[in-house]
């Protein structure tokens, strides 16, 4: 039998996984990064924000080879790399929109 948030009804097959879900409605996020503090609610999300801090970036971009920590990130990189709005420094590798912007940069 599924269980119910009661705040805003998700289902979840698992209790524990409910009980997980409660604490971002109680604004509970026991684990905190020691390098920015950000805070979370279970520790997989904490393991996953840590790669932001480390050299770890397993996702490189197709076009330029700059590296991300996440698939998500890769996406939105080489979306602006396929619509010719990809710009990127190369001697610290931020990319900018227009190249006006990475002039200025």
């Amino acid at each position: 039998k599924p269980h119910s948030c009661p705040h805003c009804n998700k289902l979840f097959k698992q209790p524990s996984h409910l009980q997980t879900h409660l604490l971002t409605h109680e604004g509970t996020r026991p684990h905190k990064c020691e390098v920015c503090s950000k805070a979370f609610t279970q520790t997989s999300h904490l393991k996953r924000h840590m790669l932001l801090h480390s050299d770890i970036k397993p996702y490189s971009c197709r076009f330029c080879g700059r590296g991300f920590a996440y698939p998500s990130e890769l996406k939105a990189h080489e979306v602006k790399h396929e619509h010719g709005r990809c710009h990127v420094c190369v001697e610290c590798g931020l990319d900018f929109s227009t190249l006006t912007q990475l002039k200025r940069h």
